[in-house]
């Protein structure tokens, strides 16, 4: 059984967890890598940090993610996709008969 709790943080979470993160460029003067060029780019809807490093012909070197503290779950307990998928549904639902 699924806690009250733990279904509104799959929901917080639904539309990434379900499409994928919406990624936009940002700034990266917060990390600066030993050797390389930073690049950031930043879910718009979770805040999740996809840190890479490049060098001048364009290839990747690195990379690394900066998550939200509560993104996490125990290992082997992550939601599936269906599961976010499924509270994608929920939140539609409840936000259209909002609008009624």
């Amino acid at each position: 059984m699924t806690s009250r709790s733990e279904l509104a943080k799959i929901e917080k979470y639904a539309e990434c967890g379900s499409l994928g993160h919406a990624w936009f460029d940002t700034d990266s003067s917060s990390w600066n890598p030993q050797f390389g060029n930073p690049v950031t780019f930043r879910c718009e809807r979770c805040g999740t940090e996809r840190r890479e490093v490049w060098n001048r012909r364009g290839d990747m070197s690195n990379r690394h993610y900066q998550h939200p503290e509560d993104y996490h779950w125990p290992k082997g307990q992550r939601p599936s996709r269906a599961d976010f998928r499924a509270a994608l549904v929920r939140k539609r639902r409840r936000r259209n008969l909002k609008a009624v």
